[in-house]
């Protein structure tokens, strides 16, 4: 946290040994966070009562590299799984293989940026991530199998399966039968 003394108002400016407060909150990027695609900007706001609100947000060029990379879209399910780390990669393949069992009649794409299978619409939808590997078989392939999905964190069309534990396939090729049933009965 910048904690900054001796601060002037000099118009409508602070002002700390000579330097304003955007420039001083400048110099110390590397200690700044953030979350979105702006470079760097600073908005300091005068609220009345010697009170002040400063907006500040910096992108390190680290990030910009790792957003960029991550805003390009994979072509395929292949490239999307040459991203991921070589335990990721043996996980989506698990994941990959078993939709392809149930689903031999799907077609592989890529949709909202993730491996999707695709059979009379979306059938269901997979993905990487930190801690836990999605799984999107829509709100419906979620309803009718609420009770099965208890141990998992789950929400209205997604559920996390943690990375720690080995993944419930058979659970997931219920779920994309009932999926394919569905989708069939468009």
């Amino acid at each position: 946290m910048l904690h900054i003394r001796y601060l002037n108002q000099l118009g409508d400016q602070l002002v700390y040994r000579g330097l304003t407060l955007a420039e001083v909150l400048f110099r110390r990027t590397s200690d700044t966070r953030a979350v979105d695609g702006v470079d760097s900007s600073c908005v300091c706001y005068f609220l009345g009562g010697g009170v002040m609100l400063v907006h500040y947000r910096v992108l390190s060029e680290e990030r910009k590299r790792v957003t960029a990379m991550n805003r390009k879209v994979p072509k395929d399910i292949d490239e999307y799984l040459e991203r991921h780390s070589n335990e990721d990669q043996r996980l989506l393949r698990q994941m990959r293989a078993t939709i392809h069992n149930v689903a031999p009649e799907a077609t592989e794409k890529i949709s909202y940026g993730i491996p999707t299978f695709f059979l009379n619409g979306n059938l269901v939808h997979f993905a990487a991530f930190a801690n836990h590997i999605g799984f999107y078989p829509t709100s419906s392939g979620i309803a009718a199998f609420k009770k099965q999905l208890g141990r998992y964190k789950w929400s209205k069309g997604a559920v996390q399966f943690p990375k720690a534990k080995p993944l419930p396939l058979a659970l997931v090729t219920k779920i994309v039968k009932f999926r394919v049933k569905e989708n069939l009965n468009k």
